[in-house]
């Protein structure tokens, strides 16, 4: 019986080996997951938002009416403290002032992952009762900031910015041209 016949497989110090190597990309790869999930994260609650902006101002030019955007935490009325709360898009068909069920017209819920807006609007109006309104011709009733933020603070945050004609986009920068604050 020959001795340089051997039972195939791994010993258990070969293994080891291996696992500890797995091990070791591991934890190297996690925060790279982690930063590249809070990243895709911002990225899609900057492109919610401006897709709210985007349908709000849309829904006015084809209703030939006022839409209104504001932020609201129980999706029913403007009331919350911030955009991650929710907001509601409606159009105040019996121009009362206030928001009836049947006048919403789309809903967006809270941010995911401990996100925060802050936003900044130019229009007095509009920040005493925290909305904006597109008119019929599709222009916005203020220009402003939605600045998106996670933990990280402003070097990574995501801002949307609306101008005056009612066109919305994604920046880096605030709508006056500042650097994003997250404050």
């Amino acid at each position: 019986m020959s001795l340089s016949h051997r039972a195939k497989g791994f010993t258990i110090i070969e293994l080891l080996i291996v696992l500890t190597i797995v091990g070791i990309f591991g934890m190297i790869a996690v925060p790279g997951f982690l930063q590249t999930i809070q990243d895709n994260r911002l990225t899609a609650q900057a492109n919610d938002m401006l897709g709210a902006l985007y349908f709000a101002r849309s829904e006015a030019i084809k209703l030939n009416d006022d839409v209104q955007l504001c932020r609201s935490n129980n999706q029913t009325s403007c009331t919350a403290s911030s955009y991650a709360d929710g907001w509601i898009i409606w159009n105040d068909a019996d121009e009362d002032g206030t928001v009836a069920t049947s006048e919403i017209i789309r809903v967006g819920g809270a941010l995911e992952g401990g996100n925060v807006v802050y936003h900044s609007l130019t229009d007095a109006a509009a920040v005493a009762t925290n909305t904006v309104t597109f008119t019929s011709r599709g222009l916005s009733s203020a220009q402003g900031t939605w600045q998106i933020c996670d933990s990280r603070g402003a070097s990574e945050a995501k801002a949307v910015v609306l101008s005056l004609s009612g066109r919305a986009k994604v920046s880096e920068t605030l709508a006056n041209g500042g650097a994003l604050t997250c404050s």
